[in-house]
């Protein structure tokens, strides 16, 4: 039982540790282009963490929402 239990905990991790990856990819896009993403800047993103483009864009929303529309990373 605990062996189900260690595995549970370390793919919860990993899936943690992925959305923060990708957090830091939509954060970084934002401080670069603002609301105007280019095309295809979204599919980048997924592609390199090996995601949906819905799941990025998903994630673009929830930060935006979390974080007061990006106006506290202007000072990262």
């Amino acid at each position: 039982m605990q062996h189900c239990e260690d595995n549970g905990r370390r793919e919860m991790a990993e899936q943690r540790n992925a959305l923060q990856r990708i957090d830091a990819s939509v954060v970084a896009a934002e401080q670069r282009c603002g609301d105007d993403w280019p095309k295809g800047l979204a599919a980048a993103i997924a592609r390199g963490h090996n995601t949906s483009v819905r799941r990025v864009m998903a994630r673009r929303t929830a930060l935006r929402a979390s974080r007061g529309f990006f106006g506290s990373f202007s000072s990262i």
